[in-house]
């Protein structure tokens, strides 16, 4: 069984996303999508989600693609992945080259 992890914000949910979230569950057995505490993603981009986290994790629930939410409370991936264990990480076009990027594509090798 293929376990697929795809963490993003998923503030303001939109067509894009829909779609990403379409092409991961075709290509994993079971999809896991982490969604950031309020707090996370203020510390990253520097102001609040629009959307709450509790709203957040309900509408990713809602998506039929979706198997599970993880939430998470720390800026960095490589603990998600070592709870979560995925066979494939998924990634947006925000995926960069910052600290927590770069260990989680190394933690995939």
């Amino acid at each position: 069984m293929i376990r697929g992890f795809y963490p993003g914000v998923w503030d303001l949910l939109h067509v894009g996303h829909l779609a990403a979230l379409r092409y991961a569950c075709g290509r994993c057995d079971s999809l896991i999508v982490g969604v950031p505490s309020d707090d996370i993603v203020e510390e990253d981009k520097g102001f609040p989600p629009t959307i709450p986290h509790q709203e957040r994790i309900d509408m990713i629930l809602a998506v039929k693609w979706v198997d599970r939410v993880f939430p998470y409370y720390r800026l960095e991936f490589v603990s998600c992945m070592e709870t979560v264990h995925p066979g494939v990480l998924f990634i947006g076009d925000t995926w960069g080259t910052k600290e927590r990027h770069v260990d989680a594509t190394e933690w995939m090798k």
